[in-house]
């Protein structure tokens, strides 16, 4: 977060100071009732960053955020979906669905994305050369080797191995 706007830089110090009082032994009650005013504080300032962009209320934003952290570092495990996303916070798809709804894509087209992202810096790695195209997606949370490369093929004109080359 940039220091360049008015909101971010009151973020910052708001947050500043709240992390000094804590430290310095605020007791929990209060520092509990801080909880909404310091994600309000975040999540306005962290509207000008497009990929943060956040919509409704600072609980919904903030728990959008976990999910996106959730979802990167669980991109490898083959049983990541929408179902398992929303099992794990509690909640039901289709609230996972809302939380979303003001994205350029899906959440289940954010994991593929994202997947065939880091499968390609994989293949692309000169240190993981040694390792097969179905390691690669299977470690990247393709479940199919063909999946995968029709995916890639779609999205980079070429098949896995020819980028490789």
């Amino acid at each position: 977060m940039s220091a360049e706007t008015v909101a971010n830089r009151l973020a910052s110090r708001f947050i500043h100071d709240i992390w000094n009082s804590l430290l310095g032994g605020m007791a929990p009650d209060p520092a509990d009732r801080l909880c909404r005013p310091i994600l309000d504080v975040l999540a306005n300032a962290y509207t000008a960053v497009p990929v943060a962009r956040v919509e409704g209320g600072s609980m919904a934003g903030a728990l959008r955020v976990q999910i996106r952290s959730f979802i990167e570092e669980n991109l490898g495990n083959q049983d990541l979906s929408l179902a398992s996303i929303a099992g794990a916070f509690g909640i039901s798809s289709r609230y996972v669905h809302v939380l979303f709804k003001g994205d350029r894509e899906a959440v289940s087209g954010y994991i593929q994305r994202r997947r065939l992202e880091e499968a390609t810096r994989a293949l692309a790695d000169p240190m993981r050369s040694r390792l097969s195209i179905a390691a690669i997606a299977a470690a990247h949370g393709f479940k199919s080797q063909a999946h995968f490369c029709r995916l890639f093929r779609e999205r980079h004109g070429v098949t896995p191995r020819e980028f490789r080359c």
